[in-house]
């Protein structure tokens, strides 16, 4: 299931939140390169690539990616901005 953070839920955050800028700053904080977040990933490099381009991100591959960089991306990146309103 892919959803975008366009969708009604999140309509006032798309243009706060750029999820793949905000995984590409985790991975760095945590020394975690392209290559091997896409061998964990079992994707190919270019895919990782891809994937940080986008302001969206399926919600399986995000529950994944926030249990290997063990950071919250729901809570740190959507509540705050959610709890503004």
């Amino acid at each position: 299931m892919k959803v975008r953070f366009t969708s009604f839920l999140f309509a006032d955050l798309a243009t706060e939140v750029h999820i793949g800028k905000e995984i590409r700053k985790v991975m760095k904080q945590r020394k975690i390169t392209v290559v091997e977040l896409a061998a964990i990933l079992n994707l190919h490099r270019q895919s990782v690539y891809d994937m940080l381009r986008r302001d969206n991100i399926d919600v399986k591959r995000l529950v994944h990616i926030s249990q290997i960089l063990q950071y919250d991306f729901y809570n740190n990146c959507f509540g705050k901005q959610q709890k503004l309103q």
